[in-house]
């Protein structure tokens, strides 16, 4: 499969979107910095073909391993071993994951883009928290953390983030109605 000029302009913006939140708009927090990413890879998912969608998330995986500083702490192959490392990998599948249910839906109302949205939030957290809890617990050594302590640490941020796709939903609409994106 092709992937036409403006698919690939649409991506390359998408990748810079990416790591310019992550790499210089962000909030610090214990933990967990935080950024808009989750709203740009939910945003992306569904503007891009499910192909796009994973290649330009896939893409910035790949500049901030390299070393580019397009994560929110920085960048480099270490990262691996970071706390927050899980949510940029959820990124990846969350983008792809929007894409693709978005175009098997036939019928796009107000509250099947917010419930694909929600889908596409939920998999970076069901991706991103665990991996925290693995690094928290064996890579940094914190026993005394339990996987439930981790989890309910999180629910700040998905508040934050479920609060933020709610405010994104009126925009996801309005660009169905003016591209009529299929």
């Amino acid at each position: 499969m092709k992937s036409s000029v403006k698919e690939i302009t649409y991506g390359s913006i998408f990748v810079l979107l990416m790591s310019l939140s992550g790499g210089l708009l962000k909030i610090y927090a214990p933990f967990l910095p935080f950024s808009l990413q989750p709203i740009i890879v939910i945003l992306a998912g569904f503007i891009l073909n499910p192909r796009t969608a994973f290649l330009c998330q896939a893409a910035y995986l790949f500049l901030g391993l390299i070393g580019l500083p397009v994560f929110t702490s920085g960048g480099g192959i270490g990262y691996v071993l970071t706390p927050s490392f899980g949510y940029i990998l959820g990124f990846v599948v969350s983008c792809y994951i929007v894409s693709v249910i978005r175009t098997k839906l036939k019928k796009k109302t107000g509250l099947t883009l917010l419930t694909i949205s929600l889908i596409g939030l939920i998999s970076i957290y069901i991706i991103g928290v665990p991996y925290m809890y693995v690094i928290l617990r064996y890579i940094g050594g914190n026993t005394g953390i339990s996987f439930i302590t981790t989890l309910t640490g999180n629910i700040v941020y998905f508040a934050k983030d479920i609060l933020s796709i709610v405010l994104l939903n009126p925009v996801i609409k309005l660009i169905y109605k003016i591209k009529k994106i299929e």
